[in-house]
């Protein structure tokens, strides 16, 4: 029983981590997160993200790109209901960056 206190523990600390760092990043970032985080739920699906990569510029930051790894490898880890779990939770950040993953979601899996 105390193993499943710590997992939850991890979880919600890994959870925080995520959205933080998620509320620190620009409009730009944010989306070039969502288009990493679709390879994890989306496998197979990289026609949108080379879409998406075609028109992006990003002016990022040195920490960007240690940021993205470690919140990517937390995600990893997580089980599907633990990341809807993080959807929501950024949702609540920052509505229009989770709709756009939504979108591309949508693209991905081939519906208008």
């Amino acid at each position: 029983m105390s193993g499943s206190c710590s997992e939850d523990e991890t979880f919600k600390q890994q959870l925080d981590y995520v959205g933080t760092t998620f509320v620190e990043w620009n409009y730009e970032e944010k989306k070039f997160f969502f288009s990493r985080l679709l390879e994890l739920v989306v496998p197979n699906k990289l026609f949108v993200l080379a879409e998406f990569m075609s028109g992006v510029t990003i002016e990022q930051r040195e920490s960007f790109g240690v940021d993205l790894r470690r919140v990517l490898s937390i995600i990893d880890a997580w089980s599907d209901s633990q990341r809807n779990i993080m959807i929501d939770d950024l949702e609540r950040l920052d509505y229009d960056a989770v709709q756009y993953f939504s979108e591309l979601i949508c693209k991905s899996s081939g519906q208008p």
